[in-house]
């Protein structure tokens, strides 16, 4: 099962970014005038649900993780974002006939913007463990850059089911 879906993925940043609110940003100003703010979430949990991108399953998925954000903001109006997450997550099927599945993730999430691009780069790997004790990887990647114009000049998707 993949257990968090590429369409989950804003619910998850606002569920961190509301998470992260209730803790108080490390901030560090450099000479240049930049700004860097740093925020750690930990242990925080969800369930939400979810379905299997590779095989199409429904279900609940309750993730348990942590993570940090580093923002950084220049004079110029340029900033940076950098996120790491790393968790548990457990996958309820709705169909009680299929087994439930628990393992790791990790994501991770770049974005650039500046007065002449804007890129997004996200990354999600999950090592799953099912009943029977079968382990198998999910990754999930996807990348986006946009030009000064608006227009989006790369964009690209790519998902690895298991075998």
């Amino acid at each position: 099962m993949r257990l968090l879906s590429f369409a989950r993925l804003s619910r998850l940043l606002i569920i961190v970014a509301i998470a992260s609110m209730l803790l108080i940003p490390a901030s560090a100003t450099f000479a240049d005038g930049a700004v860097t703010e740093t925020w750690q979430v930990r242990d925080f949990t969800d369930t939400h649900p979810d379905s299997d991108r590779c095989s199409g399953v429904e279900g609940d998925v309750t993730i348990t993780f942590s993570g940090v954000i580093h923002m950084t903001t220049t004079p110029n109006g340029a900033y940076h974002e950098r996120s790491t997450w790393r968790g548990d997550a457990y996958f309820v099927p709705y169909d009680p006939s299929l087994p439930t599945q628990s393992g790791k993730f990790r994501t991770e999430t770049f974005t650039i913007l500046n007065s002449k691009t804007e890129s997004h780069l996200w990354n999600f790997k999950v090592h799953v463990e099912r009943p029977d004790g079968t382990k198998v990887q999910w990754e999930e990647l996807w990348r986006a850059n946009m030009n000064a114009n608006g227009e989006w000049v790369v964009e690209f998707y790519k998902l690895v089911c298991p075998r």
